[in-house]
């Protein structure tokens, strides 16, 4: 049996509302740095330690892989899903976002592709959903204990998939929405993905590493 820990990262100004900054390069918030210390001391010692290309996930491993001398791996397999392009939402603060937000989920094309710019990785639903596929298949490569920190609505894909549900036309895409919007996923959620010997997964919310900044 092999456990892998998978860690949303901290609070970011992204989730405080902030104004739009390019995916890649949003910050933790001061709460989320907070929650990122708090981390270091609750998660286990890692076999290894792999962040999403985005700053926000490395930016949650630090404190913990400083406590373990170990230098983080980037993994694109845990990258979020980058629904809209930076330019679209470009000045605008969550309240403003979240219109575009609505639209893009309402419209529902599972093809539909954010425009490459030096700012947005391009990126699709479908896109997504065979990226927490191909960590899947991955995953039973990846030394048992190691962490990965990620993002909430990745491992709401991967719960997802894990229970067997599709995501391939518009209402699995809706379907998913809907779903994912009503999973509770604190900042700094972990959860722990065993794998047994005959390649069986099983997923659980880790209660025991919250690192909720009081």
């Amino acid at each position: 049996m092999k456990a892998i820990y998978l860690v949303r990262h901290a609070h970011s100004e992204a989730n405080a509302g902030n104004i739009s900054q390019p995916d890649r390069l949003i910050a933790l918030s001061e709460t989320g740095r907070r929650q990122a210390d708090k981390l270091a001391c609750l998660l286990p010692k890692p076999a290894s330690i792999f962040c999403s290309q985005l700053n926000r996930t490395c930016e949650t491993a630090a404190p913990y892989a400083e406590k373990w001398r170990q230098t983080p791996q980037i993994l694109p397999e845990l990258n979020e899903f980058s629904c809209l392009a930076y330019e679209d939402v470009a000045g605008l603060d969550g309240p403003q976002r979240r219109p575009l937000t609505d639209a893009f989920w309402h419209q529902a094309d599972p093809e539909r592709r954010t425009a490459a710019s030096k700012f947005t990785l391009p990126d699709s639903f479908a896109g997504f959903s065979a990226r927490v596929a191909a960590f899947r298949r991955q995953a039973g490569l990846l030394p048992d204990q190691a962490v990965c920190f990620t993002h909430g609505i990745w491992l709401a894909m991967l719960a997802w998939q894990l229970l067997g549900f599709e995501s391939k036309t518009s209402s699995d895409m809706r379907r998913f929405r809907a779903w994912q919007l009503n999973m509770p996923m604190p900042n700094a959620a972990v959860f722990i993905l065993n794998i047994s010997n005959d390649g069986l997964f099983a997923l659980r919310f880790a209660s025991e590493f919250c690192a909720d900044a009081a």
